[in-house]
């Protein structure tokens, strides 16, 4: 290689390296220009949030639940014997009373199988008479040694055996007995027929229902509770139930029974009200909404939209008076019920509170309320609205606007 031909080379070399070294500085410094703009534009930023004060107030703590009338008593109408039909008073809603014959079918038989039981009944009486003074001469003539003991025992057995026969004939009887009632039906109480399964001629055979009687003075309410309001209620305890289908009137209640043990598949507390029905007004099958009174929770309540989380713990941001920077404070939430939520610690009554518009606050964020105008917003020039500092105030003497 020449000399000229190094040189050339070095030449290159040299030019190269500055032209590096001028990007390097040119991207840096656009680099640094850039984080600079960022940061001033993060620093500048001003969100807009709505507030509210807070503020304590009392919630109601009631247990609603809902659940389907019932009548207290009922009874599906049926024979313990098979047979026609050959009484029947059962039909739809018609008013019956307690023991009213109600239906009765017929039992072949029943009147000669009775006869025959009674006559065998006195047959047997005569002869036990006959078959007891046997037994007494036999039992003198055995203790002065005429007779011997087999015809003693032969004596005493004889009147065993006939009174054992007596005995079978009144279970005979009884039984027949037993197949005429079975065959007749009373109400067991008084009530209103809910429905009629059977019609007059019609074969019945035992156990058959032939109609539905239900009494619709009281009537009874089953709900299903969670365990957290269940250990709240006892038997006794009054309450209040509404009908959706009768308007605004409200029917007072009480809590008859509840269940020691939770539903196998729901995990939920059945329990049982009562209502009183005297103008029968209330039917069966009616959706009910039952409302158990609790004792107010008093405290400070915020909406939920108020309390977000940061590293895992609920938070909520407030703006000092005067201030344009929110704080944050940690808090301990308690019950939350209708949209709102009980703030045990972290807050406190008269406080400025974020209520919307808290999703990307930090602690420190400078903020304005929403409706407030800044000088920035309103424009400039001759013809624009000069702000004042009273703008970032709220609009109401030390409240808020909540739109």
């Amino acid at each position: 290689m020449t000399d000229w031909q190094r040189d050339i080379r070095a030449w290159r070399r040299l030019v190269l390296g500055a032209l590096v070294g001028v990007f390097l500085v040119g991207t840096s410094a656009c680099g640094k220009g850039k984080g600079r703009g960022r940061k001033g534009k993060r620093a500048k930023r001003v969100f807009t949030v709505h507030l509210e004060p807070v503020k304590a107030r009392t919630l109601s703590n009631d247990i609603v639940a809902t659940g389907i009338t019932k009548p207290v008593r009922e009874m599906f109408l049926s024979t313990q014997v098979g047979g026609s039909i050959i009484r029947f008073n059962v039909s739809l809603g018609r008013k019956v009373k307690k023991g009213e014959v109600l239906a009765q079918v017929s039992t072949v038989g029943v009147y000669g199988d009775s006869r025959q039981a009674l006559a065998t009944l006195k047959r047997l009486k005569a002869d036990i008479g006959q078959a007891d003074q046997e037994l007494k001469d036999t039992k003198k003539l055995y203790d002065q040694k005429v007779l011997s003991r087999k015809n003693y025992d032969d004596a005493r057995y004889k009147l065993i055996r006939l009174q054992a026969q007596r005995a079978e004939a009144r279970a005979r009887l009884g039984a027949v007995g037993e197949r005429y009632v079975g065959g007749v039906v009373r109400a067991p109480f008084a009530g209103i027929i809910a429905a009629q399964n059977a019609e007059l001629g019609d074969y019945a055979s035992p156990g058959k229902v032939l109609g539905h009687l239900v009494d619709m003075r009281v009537i009874k309410v089953m709900v299903s509770l969670a365990e957290v309001d269940v250990v709240r209620l006892g038997r006794g305890r009054p309450v209040t139930v509404t009908f959706g289908a009768l308007g605004r009137r409200v029917w007072p209640g009480r809590i008859i029974a509840v269940a020691p043990t939770a539903d196998a598949q729901t995990g939920a507390f059945p329990v049982e009200v009562r209502i009183d029905n005297a103008d029968r007004q209330l039917r069966g099958g009616m959706a009910a909404r039952v409302v158990f009174g609790g004792p107010g929770v008093h405290g400070i309540f915020v909406p939920v939209e108020a309390v977000v989380r940061r590293g895992g713990k609920p938070v909520a941001y407030v703006l000092p008076a005067g201030a344009d920077k929110v704080q944050l404070r940690v808090c301990k939430v308690g019950l939350a019920r209708d949209g709102l939520v009980q703030v045990l610690s972290g807050l406190k009554a008269g406080e400025r509170l974020v209520v919307s518009g808290n999703t990307r606050l930090r602690d420190g964020s400078k903020v304005r309320e929403a409706g407030s105008m800044r000088r920035d917003d309103m424009g400039s020039g001759a013809g624009s609205m000069r702000a004042t500092s009273d703008s970032r105030k709220p609009a109401m003497g030390g409240g808020s606007t909540t739109q």
